[in-house]
């Protein structure tokens, strides 16, 4: 009996990992996870073993051990783990009570017949466990809407691997009322269904990891896409820049020219004026990194037109180790964000700013923010699979040069601030 015992615990196991896999981000490894809920579900089974199958201990044991469970292996809120515990202890408790009333009502089969049997005990035990792990994955689809999970078709037809299980389960086990069919038979039936358990959890989590891989495929492809479309539009705003330089260098040729031809004091001064417009618009962000530069000029043209105001100091360190592509990835994403952040703020305010520190250049971006950020920088845009990418996108480049990425968000002074540090590679 306690080895059917533990196989039941090892199954409310795999089931509450799947539970929680469908939806939030692990913290943990794969096995270090598994082997925490085993290790407390196990402890479940000692409480139970102590507490001679007292059922108000054995769900207080349950809802303890699978909320600490859940709080330490997933990124997950104390209250998110509390509520989702409490529906999976809910359902558990639920399952059991309608297996119950389906197998005495409907078959006159006695729910405690496995007293006498070992084979019963195991086929009503999976039938139970089975009902639980249905309920429990449509739960978990139900609330992967709220949560912006994308469900592929494959998970519909894996699931009806479970359901088809438990129809035949139920059904060979009623004909067996029928039948005489001996122990030996009734325990290789049992092994069987014990099997096709552990596979449809098996089968439905490895789907769920499937289509995980599959959403961080997507995602990169979409960040490659994005940084191939930012450094063409870069190549593009780069020729518009020289074009335009070329041109106010001709301007305030033919300007000074026509100067020289009037001697009217009036014309002349318009001219100076226009000339040294000309001049100020030409002037921008020279800290002898080009695609800096441009990057700079690209956005202080945006908040000028946004009504933003935009500071950098860029003196002490140009960043030209980094690479244009990444640091197209960097800057640009940061702005975006501060640029959006900041036009939504009453200050309106951004400032960038870099330094130099041993081997290290460091990159901060300062802005105008009224509402604080979530804690993991998520985005508060709807569409979550098409935006959310840039902080991803940054972390991925800042990696590569060995550095660190901090933020801090000001409540009094409605500010938020990144700082961005990376391992200068210069020779």
């Amino acid at each position: 009996m306690t080895a059917v015992w533990i196989i039941i615990y090892v199954i409310e196991a795999l089931i509450a990992f799947m539970y929680f896999y469908d939806n939030f981000k692990l913290k943990k490894g794969y096995l270090l996870t598994f082997a925490t809920i085993l290790g407390l579900y196990f402890i479940c089974y000692w409480v139970n073993e102590i507490g001679q199958n007292n059922a108000i201990i054995n769900e207080a044991a349950f809802l303890l051990a699978t909320f600490a469970f859940a709080k330490y292996c997933f990124e997950i809120s104390i209250k998110a783990a509390m509520f989702h515990t409490t529906i999976l202890t809910m359902v558990m408790s639920l399952t059991e009570f309608i297996t119950e009333i389906i197998l005495d009502a409907f078959f006159g089969i006695p729910l405690y017949s496995y007293r006498d049997s070992i084979s019963a005990l195991i086929i009503i035990a999976i039938l139970t466990k089975l009902l639980y792990m249905i309920i429990a994955k449509i739960l978990a689809w139900a609330f992967s809407y709220k949560y912006n999970r994308r469900l592929d078709k494959s998970s519909y037809l894996l699931f009806a691997f479970p359901i088809i299980i438990t129809t035949l389960v139920t059904l060979v086990w009623y004909f067996f009322g029928f039948f005489k069919v001996d122990e030996k038979m009734k325990m290789i039936f049992a092994v069987i269904c014990t099997a096709s358990v552990f596979l449809s959890a098996v089968l439905l989590m490895y789907n769920r990891y499937i289509d995980y891989q599959r959403a961080e495929l997507d995602e990169l492809k979409q960040e490659r896409i994005k940084g191939e479309m930012n450094m063409q539009y870069l190549t593009l705003l780069e020729e518009k820049n020289q074009q335009m330089q070329i041109m106010a260098h001709d301007y305030k040729n033919h300007l000074f020219a026509l100067g020289q031809m009037s001697d009217n004091a009036e014309v002349k001064s318009y001219i100076e004026k226009i000339s040294g417009e000309i001049q100020k618009a030409g002037k921008g962000c020279d800290s002898g990194n080009h695609t800096l530069d441009i990057l700079l000029n690209k956005y202080i043209t945006e908040s000028e037109r946004k009504g933003i105001s935009f500071e950098y100091d860029v003196k002490l360190a140009n960043l030209g180790f980094v690479e244009d592509y990444d640091l197209v990835t960097i800057v640009g994403n940061l702005l975006d964000n501060a640029l959006e952040a900041a036009e939504q703020s009453a200050e309106k305010k951004i400032t960038l700013n870099t330094a130099k520190v041993n081997t290290y250049d460091s990159l901060t971006v300062t802005n105008s923010c009224d509402t604080p950020p979530d804690k993991n920088l998520k985005t508060t845009k709807k569409n979550k699979q098409m935006h959310g990418l840039g902080i991803k996108s940054i972390q991925k480049a800042v990696k590569k040069y060995e550095g660190e990425l901090e933020w801090e968000y000001d409540e009094s002074e409605k500010t938020f601030s990144i700082t961005i540090i990376l391992l200068s590679k210069t020779v």
